[in-house]
């Protein structure tokens, strides 16, 4: 009760449409959405007419020194990435070299999928949009083989033609990753340049983001990088390496300083960039994202390109997260309003995280209403995290093969290889950077729990007649969807 009298007191006196702030009691509201979301360390700054009102940093970026993030601190903005790939493919369309609406087979004829009908509709908007029938398969990237890391997003393009649709095109708003992927290779195959350096040369050099970038080594090595943390554990940035093999959706690395500079030119505008009207068309709504309004206040939630936007009591705003391993990232925009924030925070992979209930709270005292206990709401709310329970096992089975009989590489050729060893007296599977210890779940069943990330996924063995394992089905793919089949080499 404390907590909620204080944070009103706390937001009580916040007006965004003088822009005064106090920043004592910002300060303090910061640092108790900190300790309620067991967050190591956070950083926000606010801008209002390209100016910035107000930043400070909350907890400490790495523990043991206990030092602070600041607003030079590099850190991965993951999904953020995506509105970038959204703004160099609008340059190509303002100029006529590409069209949203143009099926892609236009531009790539390679592209196959298994459903004809799909191959012959979809357009680069359905990518952009997440409205292609096609759920998350992050797997397409995080198993990629050595060789076909030398031409990853070539590689995850080849991969489409054997991944199933979940839903009917056009349908259904589905995130995910491999459809931004595409849409990078699509770029890369017009203007026959990495996409990279297009980034760097179209966008990043002529807005002075000097500190960003898409090296994950660069970054390893940064003197001044965010540490990141799961559940208070810090985590090594390799272990996700595979998110930087790829281009596009979430493999790039900035600061507050520059993200400050991305906002000012989202809002503001540059036409020697590329024309007000195509960024005004980028935070537009162009699909609805089908989920039921979670608050009073929220309406009309669309995804536009590369951007979550919806209205807030009368007011439009255009969000994304970046959700990486031990890193989150918030670049929140409210055009109408020239108002902009970025926030980082040092915890990853959370859906009750620092940064959705900063900016929840931010967003009620900009309309002036009443503020809810966000802290108290989105505790309520369920994790990101799978786990399967216990109430679905068959109990008191036993697996009916010696445990060397499961070892072996398993293949799926949209996805890659999953590996089955014996460690000891356990089996453990390995799927690119992901390594788990097995445990027997029901018949010929195993689990595989992660305690860093609080998930598991099922593996499930198919025996022949002859007693000889022919293939395994896991959901370790794709949680949401049934259980795909990799086949035993």
């Amino acid at each position: 009760m404390k907590y909620l009298i204080l944070v009103s007191l706390l937001l009580g006196s916040f007006h965004f449409a003088k822009a005064q702030i106090n920043k004592h009691l910002v300060d303090s509201l910061g640092f108790i959405t900190l300790q309620k979301t067991k967050t190591t360390g956070a950083y926000l700054a606010i801008q209002k007419d390209g100016a910035r009102i107000y930043a400070a940093a909350f907890g400490h970026n790495a523990l043991k020194k206990q030092s602070l993030l600041n607003d030079s601190t590099c850190f991965p903005i993951s999904s953020n990435t995506k509105a970038f790939n959204s703004i160099l493919l609008s340059q190509l369309v303002a100029v006529k070299e590409l069209d949203f609406n143009t099926p892609l087979k236009t531009y790539l004829p390679d592209l196959a999928f298994k459903n004809d009908f799909i191959r012959s509709e979809v357009t680069l908007m359905d990518l952009l949009t997440h409205r292609f029938g096609f759920p998350r398969y992050d797997f397409t990237y995080y198993l990629l083989s050595e060789e076909e890391k030398e031409n990853a997003n070539e590689a995850v393009f080849k991969k489409l033609k054997y991944l199933e649709p979940t839903t009917s095109f056009r349908t259904q708003f589905q995130y995910g990753n491999n459809q931004y992927i595409i849409a990078a290779y699509l770029l890369e195959q017009i203007k026959q340049e990495k996409w990279e350096h297009l980034l760097q040369r179209k966008l990043l050099n002529p807005l002075k983001m000097n500190q960003t970038h898409c090296d994950l080594n660069q970054f390893i090595h940064h003197k001044n990088k965010s540490l990141g943390y799961q559940n208070g554990k810090e985590i090594a940035m390799d272990y996700g390496a595979a998110l930087y093999e790829v281009s596009g959706m979430g493999n790039m690395f900035s600061t507050i300083n520059d993200l400050e500079k991305w906002c000012n030119f989202l809002i503001e505008g540059n036409d020697s960039i590329l024309p007000k009207e195509w960024i005004d068309y980028n935070l537009m709504g162009h699909f609805s994202v089908g989920y039921e309004e979670p608050y009073a206040g929220f309406s009309s939630l669309q995804y536009g390109l590369g951007w979550f936007v919806f209205d807030y009591y009368g007011h439009k705003v255009a969000l994304h997260h970046g959700d990486n391993l031990g890193h989150q990232s918030i670049i929140v925009l409210l055009p109408d309003d020239n108002i902009s924030w970025v926030m980082i925070a040092n915890e990853g992979m959370s859906a009750n995280s620092f940064p959705f209930r900063m900016t929840f709270a931010l967003l009620d005292q900009l309309v002036g209403k009443k503020t809810n206990d966000w802290n108290q709401l989105l505790e309520r709310e369920s994790s990101v995290y799978y786990r399967h329970p216990e109430t679905d096992r068959v109990k008191n089975t036993s697996p009916q093969l010696k445990l060397n009989a499961y070892q072996g590489e398993y293949v799926h050729e949209g996805f890659g290889t999953i590996k089955i060893y014996l460690k000891g007296n356990k089996l453990q599977v390995e799927a690119g950077s992901y390594t788990e210890e097995l445990e027997h779940w029901e018949h010929e069943s195993f689990r595989a729990y992660s305690k860093e990330f609080k998930e598991d996924a099922i593996l499930k063995f198919v025996v022949n007649k002859e007693g000889e394992i022919v293939c395994l089905k896991t959901d370790l793919i794709e949680p949401q969807v049934d259980l795909i089949e990799f086949v035993k080499r």
